[in-house]
């Protein structure tokens, strides 16, 4: 079922500014009298990118993660590394918010412990 770019963006809580972006890829060719429409396939795709922007990619690793030059296994394996480095960009994030939560800690058990005093 084909729905306009503005029935997918209401509908599914697209940003406008996604759809247009995911349309100048040469997204959603399909037309009803003239109108852009949205069809499975592209609402798939649309998904995938929100996805991949919830997860931390700009327009452009997105883009490249969805159209890449190469294809077939090259492409999977150009996708897979990208994914790690996103995959290592969270860890290091979770490993700064570990010490940040122990120095936290400290500071909290300091207070606590000078107040027994």
């Amino acid at each position: 079922m084909a729905v306009t770019m503005q029935e997918a963006s209401e509908r599914y809580n697209i940003p406008m500014e996604v759809v247009r972006e995911y349309e100048s890829w040469g997204g959603m060719a399909e037309k009803d009298m003239g109108v852009e429409q949205c069809g499975d396939a592209d609402l798939e795709a649309l998904s995938l990118m929100m996805t991949l922007r919830g997860l931390g990619f700009t327009a452009q690793e997105i883009k490249s993660y969805m159209r890449p030059s190469p294809a077939g296994a090259a492409a999977d394996a150009m996708r897979l590394r990208m994914l790690e480095c996103k995959r290592v960009d969270a860890l290091r994030a979770i490993h700064v918010q570990e010490q940040q939560l122990e120095q936290l800690d400290s500071l909290r058990h300091r207070i606590r412990a000078a107040g027994k005093a």
